[in-house]
C-alpha cells in the first residue's frame, strides 16, 4: 500500500505594482490580460499535479498548509484567489485546520478584499510593513506609507483574522537603532500574533546591488548602517519582540505561543511540498525541483494541456532541468541539521537515527563537539540546538554540516 504523506503547497504570485530595490524574487507589473491567463495557467497546473498526489490518488497526500508568496498575491482580483482556492479543493485534500496564508503589501488590499479573503477560507495574512519610517519606505522603493499598513492591519482584524504576521526590515539604507525602535515598536503596536524580522542582505541583481556594490555617497543615496548598529538592531529586535510576548522559534521568526508559521515549520523540518506557479520550487521524497521561469512558455505549455488526458510528460515540461537536484544520503544529513537548527528548539538526536539508520554523533561528532566547546551549540535531552551566542553566527555554524 502506497504511504500517505503530508505536504505543503505554495503558489506564486509574480505580479507587483513595482518592484521594489531590494526584490530578487521572481516579480514584475503585468495587465490584466497576463494576470487572467496566468491564473488559468496556474489552475490547470493544480489540476494536473492532483493526479499525482491529490484526490485522484489511492493514497492521496494530507495539505497541512498553502502559501500564497509573490510577488504580492493581494495585487490579483478576489476572484482569482477564490478560482485557485477552487481548485486546491477540488484537486487535494486540504487538512480540518491547514493553514492558509496569503501575502499582502499595503495598497494593494481593501475591506472588501480582505472580507473576501475570509469567506473564501483564508486564515492567516502577512502584511508587509518592513519600515514605519517614510525616508527608508523611500529607499526601499515600497509603494505605501506606515498609515496605508496601519489601515490594512485594522481592516484585516475588521475581517475577522486573528492571525497576522508583520514583515519588517533592518539595516536599510539610513537606519539607525532609533529609527528602527520606533518601526518596532509601532508593529508591536497592532499586536500580531507573528512577526518575520529580516536584515536587509543585498542580492545581485537587484537595485540596491546597482547601488551599493560600489558605493559612492555622492550620489545621494543614504549609506548602510556599519556593522556594530546592525549588531545593535538586531539584538534589539530579540529583546523587544521577547518582552511583548513573541518568542522567537527560528533565526529570523516570532510568534506568539501556538501561532508559528507552519507552513514555513515545514520548509526547516524538510516536509515535502508542491510549488505552483513560474519559478516555484518543489520538494518531493528528497529531490529539489523548479518550474520553468518564462511566464509565456509556462502559459502556453499549461493551456495546451488544458483538454488532454493527464501525463507525467506534460508536468516534466514544466520543470526547469538544471535546477533539478536528486539528493544524495550525505545531502539529506547536511539538510536535517543545517535546516532544522534555524529553529530555536534544534535537531533531534532520535529524528537524525531515524531517519538515517545513523548517530549523529557518528556521522558529526567532532562539528558538534567543536561548537559545544566554544559554547555555540547545547544538547539537552535529545535536542541539539544553538546558544544565543551561537545565533548570532550561525551561517558560520551552519555551513560546518555540508559534507
Amino acid at each position: 500500500m502506497k504511504t500517505r504523506i503530508t505536504m505543503g503547497i505554495y503558489i506564486h504570485i509574480p505580479f507587483c505594482a513595482k518592484k521594489c530595490n531590494y526584490c530578487d524574487f521572481l516579480s514584475f507589473s503585468a495587465d490584466e490580460v497576463l494576470k487572467e491567463a496566468y491564473v488559468n495557467a496556474l489552475t490547470n497546473e493544480i489540476k494536473a499535479y492532483g493526479h499525482l498526489y491529490g484526490k485522484s490518488c489511492p493514497a492521496p497526500a494530507l495539505i497541512s498548509s498553502v502559501f500564497f508568496g509573490g510577488g504580492t498575491p493581494s495585487i490579483l482580483k478576489s476572484k482569482y484567489i477564490y478560482q485557485l482556492m477552487s481548485a486546491l479543493h477540488d484537486s487535494f485534500e486540504l487538512s480540518d485546520d491547514c493553514e492558509i496564508t496569503v501575502e499582502c503589501n499595503p495598497g494593494t488590499v481593501s475591506p472588501s478584499k480582505f472580507s473576501d479573503y475570509h469567506c473564501i477560507g483564508i486564515n492567516r495574512l502577512s502584511i508587509g510593513l518592513q519600515s514605519a519610517e517614510p525616508n527608508e519606505l523611500k529607499a526601499l522603493g515600497r509603494i505605501h506609507s506606515y498609515e496605508d499598513f496601519a489601515e490594512s492591519f485594522k481592516n484585516g482584524r475588521k475581517a475577522g483574522f486573528n492571525n497576522i504576521n508583520t514583515d519588517i526590515m533592518s539595516a536599510l539604507p539610513g537606519q539607525t537603532v532609533l529609527s528602527y525602535k520606533k518601526t518596532l515598536e509601532k508593529a508591536l503596536s497592532f499586536e500580531p500574533e507573528h512577526i518575520s524580522a529580516y536584515s536587509l542582505i543585498i542580492e545581485e541583481g537587484t537595485e540596491f546591488f546597482n547601488i551599493y556594490n560600489s558605493y559612492n555617497p555622492d550620489r545621494g543615496f543614504a549609506p548602510l548602517p556599519d556593522e556594530d548598529t546592525e549588531r545593535e538592531m538586531y539584538y534589539m529586535t530579540c529583546e523587544l519582540l521577547e518582552t511583548k510576548g513573541l518568542n522567537r522559534y527560528e533565526i529570523s521568526n516570532y510568534s506568539r505561543y501556538g501561532f508559528e508559521c507552519r507552513h514555513n515549520l515545514g520548509y526547516w523540518s524538510r516536509l515535502n511540498y508542491l510549488g505552483f506557479g513560474i519559478g516555484a520550487a518543489s520538494f518531493i521524497n528528497n529531490i529539489r525541483f523548479k518550474n520553468i521561469s518564462d511566464i509565456k512558455k509556462y502559459i502556453e505549455i499549461n493551456n495546451s494541456s488544458a483538454n488532454t488526458p493527464f501525463s507525467s510528460y506534460y508536468i516534466d515540461k514544466l520543470i526547469d532541468n538544471s535546477e533539478l537536484i536528486i539528493l544524495s544520503r550525505a545531502d539529506e544529513m547536511a539538510e536535517y541539521m543545517y535546516l532544522g537548527l534555524r529553529k530555536i528548539r534544534g535537531v533531534s538526536i532520535n529524528g537524525f537515527f531515524d531517519a538515517f539508520g545513523k548517530s549523529l554523533y557518528e556521522v558529526y561528532g567532532s562539528v558538534i563537539d567543536k561548537h559545544l566547546k566554544n559554547g555555540l551549540m547545547v544538547i539537552k535531552n535529545d535536542l541539539v540546538s544553538l546558544t544565543k551566542k551561537g545565533l548570532d553566527v550561525s551561517n558560520y555554524i551552519l555551513s560546518d554540516f555540508i559534507l
